[in-house]
């Protein structure tokens, strides 16, 4: 070894730094050599590797004898490189889309081996023949990636050609998350382009992105309508302004069907407006998985909206959308990849089923279904009062949800979408504002703790689940009152009149899960009693010392009494559920005699035995088995 040191030469090396400091300022700390004269030496010794250990790929062996020791060396340093080849991407099928090369490499390193159905169709037209883009297709089907790429593409041809740093295109969202989730996608594919992208959401700091824009100028704009509005109008980046959103030659729509509704979005009616002032040779995508699917309002909507019940066809709704986004009725393709509007992943990805329960049960039929299975699961609730009990009547239960909805500051929203996908066995407790757009990898169950309001809500709810080519659960807890204003409407339009399947539920094992529900439901309305008594009291002493009142130290007193007396039986109930929540479910004594008289092992008895989609499965295959030998005895 003191042979080869002697051999080497090494060379200082002076410290740059962007900050101003020098060599003096690291001497006698710091100091960087680098290697300056080195040679490679050839080993007599043979590594021997562990056979059980060492990774192998699959090759040829031939010609092993005329290897020589160095050789058999090197092949073996060489293994992981060796896997590495053989897992290249094969691109043949994306070269027949007229994609550039940059792409294709940024959409190999991705592991894209093939363009799902929606991107076949529209990537080659809307390149090569440069049409308006009306694209519909099943939630989790590459939407994103299906005007992406042709975005990108004509992009790079035109910096090509005017060198010009400029706006070049807006890619309008209807949700924050999804605007910068699809900020990311289009990154991914840009790596290797020269095309820079920009996101442009509320709940964030308007000076910071303000900021943003001027550093990175960005050719392609993703954006929720208001922030952007709020900023053109501002006129703070001469990069964002009137003009250079007029001038704009390319224009995305996503969740078209939800950003044109009546009513809301009233910054996106403003935005139309301004870009009408020139629309010439302007390219429009406009996506999404619901885009021709037409329904009726439930009985109850209707009542609310006598003037909105007539509902459009399919092709009226598209007209709708032509002329509001202004696109080129001449130089368009529509592409609906849907089964009549219903854009829902196909029954072999997506299993549907629904539990009947009353509206009190709804949480002892949640906590079952999380207490039984593992996997990440994505709860919906209509309201946020709804949504904050779940959360509260669950964290109770020491389940640990993530709580998502309009009204959560950006930051704590992005945070927890985070866990959420970091998770594999984690809970998020969100409101619609999820329901859309957002590419959430393996989700395994979406729960509809209450029933969507339209069918369109519907299919971007389970749409969260089994996408690009996985599987999923959706399921519906489904209390009376809305089997006659929803379901009914929703199972005509999405299902053709044919009712869901139940989710099998064993009777013994809800029974035990129910003394620990009743106890953190009456914890929860205790928890909250004593927190609107403590912000009231807060309040009425704040108050009374401003308008200098002096308050009456007896009821404070009883009050006071009172407060402490619920605070106790609050935590003596807490107390009597964690000791509950210790017990396995399987050593409760309903769910052992129910063992004992069925001769067999449950496969409910414990978490993670098996999986809530193949229950589905095995308990439909055996319901068609008895009708069968029903059927064969008459």
């Amino acid at each position: 070894m003191s042979n080869v040191h002697k051999s080497i030469q090494w060379k200082s090396v002076a410290i740059e730094s962007n900050d101003g400091f020098t060599d003096k300022d690291f001497d006698g700390l710091v100091a960087f050599e680098e290697l300056s004269d080195y040679c490679i030496q050839k080993s007599d010794i043979s590594v021997k590797t562990d056979p059980k250990t060492k990774k192998k790929c699959k090759s040829k062996k031939s010609n092993t004898n005329q290897k020589s020791e160095n050789e058999i060396q090197v092949s073996e340093a060489m293994d992981n490189s060796d896997c590495d080849e053989t897992r290249e991407v094969s691109m043949h099928l994306w070269q027949n889309l007229c994609i550039a090369s940059p792409i294709l490499r940024s959409l190999s390193e991705l592991s894209f081996s093939r363009p799902t159905p929606i991107q076949s169709k529209s990537i080659r037209v809307a390149i090569e023949d440069k049409l308006d883009i009306l694209g519909a297709a099943q939630t989790g089907s590459g939407k994103t990636l299906a005007f992406g790429i042709p975005l990108v593409t004509h992009i790079m041809n035109d910096k090509s050609e005017d060198g010009v740093c400029k706006l070049r295109a807006l890619v309008l969202t209807p949700t924050r998350e999804l605007a910068i989730q699809v900020k990311k996608h289009l990154e991914a594919i840009t790596k290797y382009c020269g095309v820079s992208v920009g996101v442009i959401v509320g709940g964030m700091s308007v000076q910071k992105q303000e900021r943003i824009l001027k550093k990175v100028r960005p050719d392609i704009m993703v954006a929720t309508p208001g922030r952007l509005w709020e900023l053109i109008e501002q006129q703070s980046s001469d990069h964002l302004t009137r003009e250079s959103v007029t001038r704009i030659k390319y224009l995305v729509i996503d969740e078209a069907d939800r950003m044109a509704e009546r009513g809301h979005f009233k910054d996106l009616v403003q935005l139309m407006d301004l870009l009408r002032v020139k629309s010439t040779g302007r390219q429009t995508f406009v996506f999404s998985a619901t885009l021709t699917l037409t329904y009726s309002l439930p009985n109850r909507l209707k009542m609310k909206n006598k003037n909105k019940a007539n509902k459009l066809n399919g092709k009226q709704k598209l007209a709708k959308f032509v002329e509001f986004f202004g696109m080129r009725s001449d130089a368009m393709e529509v592409i609906d990849l849907t089964e009549q509007g219903v854009g829902i992943p196909e029954s072999k990805q997506l299993t549907e089923c629904k539990i009947n329960c009353m509206a009190e049960e709804k949480d002892l039929y949640l906590y079952y279904f999380l207490s039984l299975f593992k996997g990440r699961t994505l709860v919906f609730c209509n309201s946020k009062d709804c949504l904050r009990r779940v959360v509260n009547v669950l964290k109770i239960l020491d389940l640990k949800p993530l709580p998502l909805h309009s009204s959560m500051p950006q930051k704590r929203r992005l945070a927890n979408l985070e866990k959420f996908e970091a998770n594999s066995e984690s809970l998020l407790i969100a409101s619609d504002v999820a329901a859309r757009g957002l590419d959430i990898t393996h989700v395994d169950h979406v729960v509809h703790y209450q029933i969507p309001r339209t069918a369109e809500i519907y299919v971007h709810r389970s749409g969260r689940t089994a996408r690009a080519f996985n599987t999923g659960l959706s399921l519906m807890l489904c209390e009376p009152k809305e089997e006659a204003n929803y379901y009914k409407e929703l199972s005509k339009t999405i299902h053709k009149g044919n009712r869901l399947q139940d989710f099998p539920i064993d009777k013994s094992v809800l029974k035990a899960l129910k003394q620990r529900i009743d106890l953190a439901q009456k914890c929860d309305q205790l928890d909250h009693k004593i927190r609107k008594e403590r912000s009231r009291e807060d309040w009425f002493r704040v108050n009374a010392k401003k308008c200098e009142i002096l308050s009456d130290t007896e009821s404070e007193s009883d009050d006071a009494e009172e407060s402490s007396k619920e605070v106790r039986r609050f935590k003596a109930m807490k107390k009597q559920l964690q000791f509950l929540l210790k017990q396995p479910v399987s050593q409760t004594k309903s769910l052992y005699a129910h063992l004992l008289k069925s001769g067999s092992t449950n496969w409910m008895h414990s978490k993670g035995t098996k999986r809530a989609i193949d229950v589905v499965k095995d308990n439909k295959s055996k319901r068609v088995k008895v009708k069968k030998l029903k059927s064969q005895e008459q």
